[in-house]
């Protein structure tokens, strides 16, 4: 049944009127998934953002002190409201007009509408460019990363915690690659690099917490893949 779903997707991708069909049954998802969270929680929670940005990347607040910071497939939890001492936050996700409706209206980070693939932005935009759990999501991953490297101005950052995962799935359809890295060559140069084990308590605690994968594992395990790069 897995195998009958895999090869849908990929012919469903091949075809315009497939990828448009996909994209829907995609946010549909998403909408349907955020929806559901904010009835469980009542306010969707944002504190482990922080955390998660400085101590999960080794760094500290004051590295976005000043900074025009862009976070792609931010969802509506208000990733960058605690950074208050930059100088712009604006989020980017094709949901952001419906993610009023969870109470994002009362963020004060800015949401803008727009998919990673064509961002609204020009080149040279932001300082850094962050990516938690998004890059999976995306429809196409070379195009989402050549818009990255456009708007990240030169000596700016892409700061990146993604899944790993060898399936698609209905909305995560992108398999990311373990050598993410070499597909940012030569633009980015890495500072950090690690590749963890999944945590069954979710991103967060993947990328604050996750042990390391033996290297022999990266070619056939399902992970967590944590970057921090400079734009050159």
């Amino acid at each position: 049944m897995r195998l009958w779903y895999d090869i849908a997707v990929r012919l469903m991708r091949l075809l315009p009127v497939g990828r448009r069909l996909a994209v829907k049954v995609k946010e549909h998802e998403e909408l349907k998934y955020w929806t559901r969270q904010k009835a469980r929680e009542g306010v969707l929670a944002a504190k482990h953002f922080e955390g998660i940005m400085t101590a999960g990347f080794g760094l500290v607040p004051a590295f976005y002190s000043g900074k025009r910071i862009l976070d792609v497939g931010c969802g509506p939890r208000g990733s960058l409201e605690w950074a208050e001492m930059a100088r712009q936050r604006v989020g980017l996700d094709p949901l952001a007009c419906r993610y009023r409706e969870l109470g994002t209206a009362r963020h004060a980070m800015r949401y803008v509408t727009g998919v990673a693939e064509r961002m609204p932005f020009t080149e040279g935009s932001f300082d850094v460019v962050t990516s938690l759990n998004s890059l999976d999501h995306v429809s196409d991953l070379r195009e989402s990363l050549a818009e990255v490297t456009r708007v990240t101005r030169r000596g700016g950052h892409f700061v990146v915690a993604v899944e790993v995962h060898a399936r698609p799935r209905p909305t995560e359809p992108v398999s990311v690659p373990w050598n993410l890295v070499q597909m940012l060559a030569p633009a980015f140069t890495t500072e950090s690099e690690e590749r963890l084990v999944a945590s069954t308590a979710g991103l967060a605690a993947s990328v604050l917490h996750g042990q390391p994968l033996m290297p022999r594992d990266t070619q056939t395990t399902d992970g967590v893949l944590k970057l921090r790069l400079r734009r050159l």
